[in-house]
């Protein structure tokens, strides 16, 4: 594939991701948050973009998802045998996991 259509890709990812985001956060925004993986700041400037920021930020090369299999692949494995019950253990395993934030601050980053 080649670089341009990379980029494309990424560009339509970022923005289809931004959109999903702003959905579920309007939808039920400690829902959405968990879901996402992300704190009350980042929800509340996700909230906040236009369009037009939506789409600028999409324009970047690099993805502004990110997986999250090491965090819920456990969770989905060990609850897939449970059917109705899989999805409110996912929202405890991923509540006791906002409970303890991984150590990524920006202040962190650059001490």
């Amino acid at each position: 594939m080649l670089h341009a259509d990379l980029a494309n890709e990424i560009n339509h990812l970022n923005t289809a991701y931004l959109l999903l985001a702003q959905k579920l956060l309007r939808q039920d925004k400690f829902a959405g948050m968990l879901r996402l993986g992300i704190s009350p700041k980042a929800a509340e400037f996700v909230l906040a973009l236009s369009s037009k920021n939506i789409l600028k930020m999409s324009s970047t090369n690099a993805l502004l998802c990110g997986f999250r299999l090491g965090e819920l692949l456990p969770a989905i494995l060990e609850s897939a045998h449970d059917g109705g019950q899989q999805q409110a253990h996912l929202f405890i395993v991923l509540a006791s996991q906002r409970s303890h934030p991984r150590q990524e601050s920006h202040e962190e980053t650059r001490q």
